[in-house]
């Protein structure tokens, strides 16, 4: 018996743990994986046998990871990754030839899949896969051959680039900021907001604080949503004010179904940068899909763009 056949646990129960662990529940992590929550229960208590150390606190609803929980999550995030990617690399040549995007779901529609539609004119024969999520960039187990994200600049698992600086800005239906006047008081306006627990979102409590006028710690904006995208809709059909990244809104802008709201923008308030896995060789096709992505950014900062202030 080799070193790593005694030394390494299952791979069912490592899967079952780095679901759990992202998800912070059992259930959630069956529900990811299509098994019974007793599955994942048994399958992370065997791992915490083998390991001799409790990797969760189990609540009635949820889990919390333990601090050992946490550092083994890091290395067997890092660890399935790149067995999905070597994976992956083996696959492609027989698959025809694949190239695999990741992008943040907020501004895809906008950059990325414009370029991709370029990259697929001129390479018919490119078979592409692209892939839309909101997790960040370290949670991701998915093989892909280049990302953009929100997300930070550096990285242990993949080489990082800027692209662009982004901006926060509130929007409106024309009609409605004809109603509410400029400067507006937002005091007087219904606010849409996302419920994100991403820690660099900017909300609309933060832009209040940020504008001389912190909410009381029971404040609810009048419409909160999941989804971005939607928060976006409901501006557009003038249920409120909403806040838009300015790198994902340049159509609605340009076509006049948002406006943005005269006097408040907060300026880099995040970056999005490219991730390309380290340790393997960068598919032939990154490099011009970036040109073309280049290209819908310097076409998004001609958008026009709302006088402010900066954060």
């Amino acid at each position: 018996m080799s070193d790593l056949d005694r030394s390494l646990p299952p791979l069912a129960s490592l899967v079952a743990f780095e679901a759990a662990h992202r998800l912070g529940s059992f259930t959630h992590a069956a529900a990811e994986l299509g098994v019974s929550q007793a599955t994942v229960s048994r399958r992370v208590r065997e791992l915490e046998a083998d390991l001799g150390s409790v990797l969760f606190e189990r609540r009635r609803h949820d889990v919390a990871a333990t601090d050992a929980g946490d550092r083994f999550a890091d290395s067997v995030r890092s660890a399935l990754g790149e067995l999905g990617a070597a994976a992956d690399a083996i696959r492609r040549p027989a698959a025809g030839g694949t190239f695999t995007v990741l992008s943040s779901l907020s501004f895809a529609a906008e950059l990325v899949a414009p370029a991709l539609a370029t990259l697929q004119q001129r390479h018919p024969g490119l078979s592409i896969r692209l892939l839309s999520s909101c997790e960040p960039i370290e949670r991701c187990l998915d093989p892909f051959d280049v990302a953009l994200q929100y997300g930070p600049p550096e990285s242990r698992r993949f080489d990082v680039d800027f692209v662009a600086s982004e901006a926060v800005v509130p929007v409106c239906s024309p009609a409605l900021l004809d109603r509410i006047g400029s400067p507006p008081d937002f005091g007087d306006v219904a606010l849409l907001d996302v419920d994100d627990d991403d820690p660099g979102w900017v909300d609309w409590r933060a832009v209040l604080t940020h504008l001389g006028h912190p909410p009381a710690d029971d404040w609810r904006p009048a419409q909160s949503f999941t989804s971005y995208q939607v928060a976006l809709d409901a501006a557009e059909a003038g249920a409120g004010v909403a806040l838009g990244w300015e790198r994902s809104i340049g159509s609605r802008l340009s076509t006049g179904r948002l406006v943005t709201v005269p006097g408040v923008r907060l300026d880099d308030v995040v970056a999005i940068h490219r991730y390309v896995p380290a340790g393997r060789p960068t598919h032939p096709s990154v490099e011009e899909w970036m040109g073309l992505v280049a290209d819908a950014v310097r076409r998004s900062s001609d958008v026009p763009r709302t006088p402010g202030v900066d954060v």
